[in-house]
C-alpha cells in the first residue's frame, strides 16, 4: 500500500520553538513600549512593580532567544525568515534592556 504524502505548507515548516521565540520577542517589545509610556507619564517615579516588569521582559527576551536558536537547530530544511525575525527581536531587546540596566547602575554612583 502506498502512502500519500501531504504537501507541507509554508507554516508547517516552522517549528514550535521558533514560533514561541518570535512571540516572546513581540511581547517583550510591547511590554517595553508600555513601560516607557508609563514611566514618561509618571516622570520617572515608578515603583518596584514596573521594575520587575522590565526584568521580566528581559527574561522573556532571553527565553525567546534560546527558544529561537533551539528551533533553528531542530530543523534545517525550513524557511529562515521567521527564525531571523525571532533572533532580531529578542537580540535587540536584550541589548536594549542591558543598556538601560547599565545606565541605571552607573547613575547610582
Amino acid at each position: 500500500m502506498k502512502r500519500k504524502w501531504k504537501k507541507k505548507s509554508r507554516y508547517d515548516m516552522v517549528p514550535f520553538y521558533t514560533t514561541f521565540g518570535v512571540t516572546c520577542g513581540i511581547i517583550s517589545i510591547v511590554v517595553f513600549i508600555i513601560l516607557v509610556v508609563i514611566a514618561t507619564i509618571k516622570k520617572g517615579n515608578v515603583g518596584f512593580g514596573l521594575g520587575m516588569a522590565g526584568t521580566s521582559g528581559c527574561g522573556l527576551s532571553i527565553l525567546g532567544l534560546w527558544s529561537t536558536i533551539r528551533g533553528i537547530k531542530s530543523d534545517e530544511n525550513m524557511f529562515f525568515t521567521f527564525p531571523l525575525l525571532g533572533l532580531l527581536f529578542n537580540g535587540i531587546m536584550i541589548l536594549v534592556y542591558l543598556i538601560i540596566y547599565i545606565i541605571g547602575i552607573v547613575m547610582l554612583f
